[in-house]
């Protein structure tokens, strides 16, 4: 390969379009030195070429008034095909009026050049733009780079729901090659809030301009996933979808065990037969359970939500001597109520977090910033039964405590020889008595 064939092929390549062979002439003659250069004399031809998109022109200059289709329809179908949407576009007409050129520039024409064409200004023109193409595939090349990169899947969708472009982060989520996923509808991959019984809802999303909300993605081979979908709607080359994907699996799969165990710790809270008050870290009560309203005779919202200062306010109320609570002043303490019915309650208080205020260092109440937990446990039949059993251990006492004084004394007298020889055989009958008396007490114990 000689220089000069190296040279041309480094060069940028051309499309000039228009209908009159010696305007064509014109262009050539101006620019070949510089570019690579391809022509068409027709709408239809140029639209043509453009059909091969594995050698797509940097540039086209495109004239405006042709026979049959004109350059502003040129310019229009070239806006809207995605793959053609960015490539620089200069009008060239002999029409002075600022209708036409109007029209060209609001299709999204790059430039507009009045015939006659002075070629310095021609030359200048296209190497700016051409320039500016390059920069801007500079920065699309960045732009690919960083979202290769990216912890998310991008897609990039037109609004018949194909792929136009997705990134490498989402070949792997999916397990699909790029080749693979270009080749495939939204619908294959897509389910719910997109696709509804094989509609695609894309009509909303254009209506507000983006949208954010949760679906389900399907691989390759055949499972699913969660992701989060952010979808935001772009008015160009006949408008397209810019979609941001994040795998939201690990963290559903964690919320619905955190559920999980919330819904048996609220089982647990709401069978406990204690009664147990939950405090948030502003002191108001968030949690009552189902026996904390059966020991106090009052409902679920008559505890909720109030300041914790209420919870002794409302035991107070039902004890007979209001003054044995003091809040604060302990974490154990026993309460005797009097209504609903009369109860002997055990109070613990329990730090459920660390306290906030102090951990900052600052001077704050003791319980600011903490999470109280109030457990509440009817002793009523257990000081039932320690009263039984301490009358009983009284009243065995005594019963035994009489018999054996009579065998103790009795055993003493023997021992020491002080009977008389014809009373000892009654005090032995009396001794033996006396300790089968005691051996039955037992047995009836």
């Amino acid at each position: 390969m000689n220089n000069l064939t190296q040279r041309k092929q480094e060069q940028s390549l051309i499309l000039l379009v228009d209908d009159l062979p010696t305007n064509l002439h014109v262009l050539v003659s101006a620019l070949k030195m510089d570019f690579r250069l391809k022509t068409a004399t027709s709408g239809a031809s140029a639209l043509k070429l453009l059909e091969n998109k594995l050698e797509l022109p940097k540039l086209v200059i495109l004239d405006v008034k042709m026979p049959g289709m004109s350059g502003i329809e040129v310019l229009s179908r070239m806006r809207n095909d995605p793959m053609l949407c960015d490539i620089p576009v200069i009008l060239v007409s002999a029409d002075t009026s600022e209708k036409n050129e109007l029209d060209g520039l609001n299709l999204g024409a790059d430039d507009y050049l009045v015939k006659p064409i002075s070629a310095n200004t021609l030359i200048v023109r296209v190497q700016k733009l051409i320039q500016r193409r390059h920069a801007l595939i500079a920065s699309n090349d960045w732009n690919r780079s960083v979202l290769d990169r990216s912890f998310n899947g991008f897609l990039l969708l037109d609004v018949q729901g194909n792929f136009l472009e997705v990134n490498e982060t989402y070949c792997q989520m999916t397990g699909y090659t790029s080749k693979e996923i270009m080749s495939l509808h939204v619908s294959d991959v897509f389910s719910g809030y997109l696709i509804d019984e094989d509609t695609i809802n894309f009509q909303r999303i254009i209506k507000k301009g983006d949208d954010r909300f949760e679906s389900r993605h399907s691989r390759k081979d055949g499972s699913t996933f969660q992701v989060e979908v952010n979808i935001q709607y772009r008015n160009v080359g006949g408008g397209c979808f810019v979609v941001f994907i994040q795998d939201i699996t690990d963290r559903k799969n964690y919320e619905a065990e955190l559920k999980s165990r919330s819904q048996q710790l609220q089982s647990v809270f709401d069978l406990s037969p204690d009664g147990l008050v939950l405090t948030d870290e502003n002191g108001r009560v968030v949690l009552v359970n189902p026996a904390l309203c059966s020991m106090t005779g009052l409902k679920a919202d008559e505890w909720l939500l109030n300041d914790s200062s209420v919870i002794w306010q409302k035991l107070a109320h039902l004890t007979a001597v209001p003054e044995q609570i003091l809040p604060g002043t302990e974490q154990n303490f026993r309460l005797e109520l009097e209504r609903p019915r009369k109860r002997v309650l055990t109070c613990q208080i329990l730090n459920v977090t660390d306290n906030i205020a102090n951990g900052s260092g600052n001077d704050a109440k003791e319980d600011a910033g903490t999470i109280h937990l109030i457990y509440l446990r009817d002793i009523t039949r257990d000081d039932e039964v320690d009263q039984m059993k301490s009358e009983f251990i009284t009243t065995a006492a005594h019963e035994l405590r009489t018999p054996l004084t009579s065998v103790l004394g009795y055993s003493e007298l023997l021992m020491k020889d002080m009977i008389p020889q014809a009373l000892r055989e009654g005090a032995f009958e009396l001794v033996i008595g006396k300790t089968k008396l005691l051996i039955n007490i037992i047995n009836e114990m």
